[in-house]
C-alpha cells in the first residue's frame, strides 16, 4: 500500500439516471439514490458558463447517517472533509492526508480530488451543456486536479468503494469511477450494492476485508489520458458488475 499507517479508502457513489422533463432529450443526469443527497449548487464565477475552476461539487454524497454507522466500527474511522479555501479539491485532498495518518486499519473519506473531473466526464456525454462543449469543461478541471496533484497536495485513495444500485436490465449509466478508473485499475474499484439502513453499513465492512492488493495507480496525468479514450462499450463490464454484485 502507498500509505503505511492505515488503509486510505474514498466512499463515493456512483451515477444515477435521472429521467428527462417534458421535450427535454439527451442523456440523462444524475440524481440521488439511495443513500445520497444532492451536491450543493455551482457558484458564478470567471470560469466557462460561470463555473470557476475546481469549484464543482461531487455530484452525488454519501448520506451522513451512513457515515455515523461506518465511524461507530472498531477498524474503521471516517474522515470528512473541512472546508477550505482551495475548493473541493483542497478540502477532499486535506481529508486524504488526515486519512494517510489515522493509527485505525481502515479510513473512509466522503470526498475525492477528481470529484469535479469525474462529473464532468459524465457530462461528455452530453455533447453540449449550456452552449459550451463538454470536453472543454473536463479538460479544465482534469488540468485543475493535475496542477493539485504535481504540487504534491494530495495523492490518489489507496481504494474507491462506490455506492451503486443494481443495473438490472437498464443500460448502464456513464460513471467516472466504474468505468475508465475500474477499466484501468480493477481491484481499486470496488462495487457495493445500495442498500437500505444497516444493510448498507454491513456491505462497506464486507468490502473492506475483501480488498485485494495489487499494482498502485499510475500517474494521475496517464490516468486523466485513459479517461479520454474510454468508450461507451466500456460500459458493459460495469453494468454486468452491478447487475451481480452481492447484496
Amino acid at each position: 500500500m502507498r500509505h503505511e499507517s492505515c488503509t486510505v479508502v474514498a466512499l463515493v457513489t456512483a451515477a444515477m439516471p435521472a429521467a428527462s422533463g417534458p421535450g427535454e432529450g439527451g442523456p440523462a443526469m444524475s440524481r440521488p439514490g439511495p443513500g445520497t443527497r444532492p451536491a450543493g449548487t455551482r457558484s458564478p464565477g470567471p470560469g466557462p458558463a460561470g463555473l470557476p475552476l475546481g469549484s464543482v461539487a461531487a455530484p452525488l454524497l454519501v448520506a451522513e447517517p451512513l457515515l455515523a454507522e461506518l465511524d461507530s466500527s472498531a477498524n474503521v474511522s471516517v474522515v470528512r472533509p473541512p472546508a477550505a479555501d482551495g475548493g473541493p479539491v483542497e478540502s477532499a485532498a486535506l481529508a486524504l492526508g488526515q486519512a494517510a495518518r489515522r493509527s485505525s486499519p481502515f479510513a473512509l473519506v466522503p470526498a475525492d480530488p477528481l470529484a469535479a473531473v469525474a462529473e464532468q466526464w459524465q457530462a461528455m456525454w452530453d455533447l453540449f451543456r449550456g452552449g459550451i462543449p463538454g470536453a472543454v469543461l473536463f479538460d479544465e478541471q482534469a488540468a485543475h486536479a493535475l496542477s493539485a496533484w504535481r504540487a504534491r497536495r494530495f495523492e490518489l485513495p489507496d481504494y474507491y468503494l462506490v455506492l451503486a444500485a443494481a443495473a438490472g436490465n437498464s443500460a448502464a449509466v456513464p460513471d467516472f469511477y466504474l468505468g475508465p478508473l475500474r477499466a484501468v485499475r480493477p481491484h481499486r474499484v470496488v462495487v457495493v450494492a445500495a442498500a437500505d439502513g444497516p444493510e448498507q453499513a454491513a456491505g462497506v465492512r464486507d468490502s473492506l476485508r475483501a480488498l485485494r492488493h495489487g499494482p498502485w495507480w499510475p500517474p494521475l496525468d496517464e490516468l486523466l489520458d485513459s479517461t479520454r479514450r474510454f468508450f461507451a462499450g466500456g460500459l458493459a463490464e460495469a453494468a454486468t458488475s452491478l447487475a451481480t454484485a452481492p447484496r
